[in-house]
């Protein structure tokens, strides 16, 4: 979400009057060298998860099931509190009046925007809108600290009011903490 708000808001940025971002810095780059293993990693993610299930999603499954098979997605970064609110969202009746299937599209979990960091920063560059990232203590831990003080530097240059607040908490700060 945060990611796509990001790009949303660095590509238009005239209909964007706030942003806010949880554990997310910087939409994710490749390095050059390694573009060509990553864009062969998309497709064959692409090919899996458009010809099979490979993570049980619309399976017919119990909303215990389910719930637990969030919480194994999401690798603890959610609690059983947490799931429910997602599961919400997230589930919906089968056809059977006591089982359940999740609603998403697995195809949208697969990370197909790959662009370089030089690429990333010019984008990111455009977020001229006052921005907020509270980065989880616990949260993803896929940035060195030179690359947040660079994006942080770049978010001062241009953004109207930038903050970036470290919270306690998982990925999923917004709803375990």
């Amino acid at each position: 979400g945060a990611i796509a708000a990001m790009q949303f808001a660095a590509t238009y940025p005239a209909t964007v009057t706030k942003l806010i971002s949880l554990d997310i810095v910087k939409p994710y780059s490749v390095a050059n060298e390694k573009l060509i293993y990553r864009l062969r990693s998309i497709l064959s993610q692409l090919d899996t998860v458009i010809s099979s299930d490979p993570m049980g999603i619309s399976t017919p499954m119990t909303y215990e099931e389910a719930r637990n098979r969030l919480i194994e997605i999401y690798m603890g970064s959610v609690d059983e509190k947490a799931a429910e609110v997602l599961l919400v969202r997230g589930l919906k009746k089968h056809t059977s009046k006591e089982l359940y299937v999740f609603t998403c599209d697995m195809r949208a979990i697969v990370q197909t925007l790959v662009l370089n960091e030089d690429q990333i920063k010019e984008i990111v560059s455009n977020i001229t809108c006052p921005l907020l990232i509270v980065k989880a203590k616990k949260g993803l831990q896929n940035l060195k600290p030179t690359t947040l003080n660079e994006y942080t530097n770049v978010y001062k240059k241009t953004s109207a009011d930038f903050r970036l607040v470290e919270v306690d908490g998982t990925h999923h700060v917004h709803l375990t903490h």
